[in-house]
């Protein structure tokens, strides 16, 4: 009698510990990460990367993607005036904040490449899924979403500033919003700083950030979240010509446009053709427009580069 309830016991106590082997986790779960803390993370452990937040050029940027148990990062550099992407370095950071470096990409001797996959940090075929939306609607872009409009789609991708003043508080200067936006057209895809009211041209189209919500307030934060953006884009009108003796310019990013505007800007995307202007003449036609002068030169060197 004894020995059974002796046997009983010893059972009971294995079927406990087995209990509580498995219902009770040895360690607190690993809380997860938001992209701002876990970006935040990899730059002080990697202070060198901040250089591709800045919106100098050549052109950088920093893309995520989240993962159940952390984020992958790359830190992207592309060319100024050559296609596709110079190099880029990825991460993958993990909910307890360890770093795993997981490749570099160098483009070298190799054709161009638009897009990487972040796990690998290797070239990428597909297209990334980006929101897209009409922005013929009064609700405006937010911040990574694409709005197509014309011939051309405006990606907004960060706040560089937003300075207005606040409506609960009586300013001297009412402020502005700095928007930097991706700017994607035919030709190619462009990186832009635009500021609140201020016109930008690129294309041959007039872009303008009309409106940015909600309106700042001094006791409410605004999240990136909440932000909405109002772009104007209409077709640049052919300037009007009072005296035909007027200088032409040179301009976009391969000096590869010939206009009466100082400088004219352009995507920076560089085509062999491109080179064929830089010997051109840019002067003002018969027709009263600035354009380049066909010459016998310049139409061999266009039928060479074309073939």
């Amino acid at each position: 009698m004894k020995t059974k309830i002796l046997a009983t016991f010893i059972l009971v106590l294995l079927i406990i510990l087995l209990v509580k082997m498995f219902i009770q986790p040895d360690s607190q779960p690993t809380s997860v990460l938001g992209e701002k803390e876990a970006l935040d993370a990899i730059l002080v452990q990697y202070p060198q990367l901040a250089v591709y937040q800045t919106t100098d050029l050549p052109p950088s940027s920093i893309e995520s993607k989240q993962s159940r148990d952390g984020w992958y990062f790359g830190f992207i550099q592309r060319g100024s005036g050559v296609p596709g992407i110079l190099d880029a370095k990825c991460y993958y950071l993990k909910n307890d904040r360890t770093i795993t470096l997981l490749g570099e990409y160098k483009r070298g001797n190799s054709s161009a490449v638009d897009f990487i996959d972040l796990e690998t940090c290797e070239s990428a075929e597909e297209i990334p899924q980006i929101p897209s939306v009409s922005p013929d609607t009064d609700t405006g872009l937010r911040l990574g979403e694409l709005g197509t409009f014309t011939s051309i789609s405006i990606l907004p991708l960060s706040i560089e500033e937003d300075s207005r003043c606040p409506v609960d508080v009586t300013c001297i200067q009412a402020g502005t919003v700095r928007l930097k936006i991706q700017v994607v057209s035919r030709t190619g895809t462009s990186t832009s700083i635009v500021e609140l009211g201020q016109e930008f041209t690129t294309e041959g189209m007039s872009i303008t950030l009309t409106n940015v919500t909600p309106p700042k307030n001094s006791k409410i934060d605004v999240e990136e979240t909440e932000y909405r953006f109002n772009f104007n884009v209409v077709k640049q009108d052919a300037p009007i010509v009072t005296n035909p003796s007027d200088t032409c310019y040179r301009g976009g990013c391969s000096s590869q446009l010939c206009s009466d505007q100082p400088d004219m800007a352009s995507t920076c995307e560089f085509r062999e053709e491109y080179a064929c202007y830089q010997s051109a003449v840019c002067e003002r036609q018969a027709s009263g427009q600035c354009g380049w002068t066909e010459t016998a030169d310049l139409r061999a060197c266009l039928g060479t580069q074309s073939r």
